[in-house]
């Protein structure tokens, strides 16, 4: 059961070379897969389709065309280093041989999420393609906020640098910026002294700071485990020589 799962038996079944995804509810337009082919023939790994300029009316919900999938595509580009500004689109051609290398794991509609930012980070040359996308026929499983909010979870997960590591770092230095000083004694700035409340302000900078690095190094790690990240060079160092206890 699940958006992932299904598709992750569906690749599991295939025998191709080359894998295609796509809803099977009459949004997308199957005789538009020559695009795909023809991206792929530009020296693309992994082809995404585009619904925005082609999208019918009423084809996507109000919530869904206007902040859920703006957001998501925004949140995706500004932390995984993709282009693509249709993240979610469930129309895509890949090479089975780059699936093999990442195969996400995950089972829900995060798994979309979770394939495009694999292929992302492993390299792949990702093109981007419009398409056309229609109203959809039969009921909708789309669970708008308990599926969003996996999502969600699923990019805080892999953006561990950005969201609590660089943070960290960030208040670590300025709180020791200004503690070190001020444990040689006050600071004037002109009559006033700086002591006891700019002290306090440093410690707990510096406090906050070491666990917001510590949580995004536990992060990184659970999901380097997972297979839902890659662990960088510098990172697999680290951790040989580290573990979290």
């Amino acid at each position: 059961r699940g958006y992932g799962r299904a598709l992750q038996t569906g690749f599991e079944a295939a025998s191709g070379a080359i894998l295609v995804m796509a809803d099977a509810d009459d949004t997308y337009d199957l005789t538009e897969l020559p695009i795909f082919l023809a991206a792929l023939g530009q020296g693309a790994d992994f082809v995404i389709g585009n619904r925005n300029a082609g999208m019918a009316r009423g084809a996507m919900p109000f919530l869904h065309y206007w902040i859920g999938n703006p957001l998501l595509s925004w949140l995706v580009r500004k932390f995984s280093g993709t282009h693509c500004g249709d993240a979610y689109c469930g129309y895509r051609l890949f090479k089975r041989t780059l699936y093999e290398k990442i195969a996400p794991q995950q089972n829900g509609m995060e798994f979309a999420l979770a394939l495009l930012v694999a292929a992302t980070r492993s390299g792949a040359r990702i093109l981007e393609v419009p398409i056309t996308y229609s109203r959809r026929l039969g009921e909708s499983k789309l669970r708008t906020f308990q599926d969003g909010s996996r999502s969600l979870r699923f990019l805080l997960l892999v953006t561990p640098k950005a969201l609590f590591i660089l943070p960290g770092v960030v208040l670590t230095i300025l709180g020791l910026g200004i503690f070190i000083p001020l444990t040689f004694g006050p600071i004037y700035i002109g009559t006033l002294a700086l002591v006891i409340h700019p002290i306090f302000l440093a410690a707990l900078a510096i406090i906050v700071g070491t666990e917001l690095i510590h949580l995004g190094v536990q992060m990184k790690i659970f999901a380097v485990r997972e297979g839902i990240d890659i662990a960088e060079p510098v990172f697999s160092k680290f951790v040989q020589w580290f573990s979290l206890e």
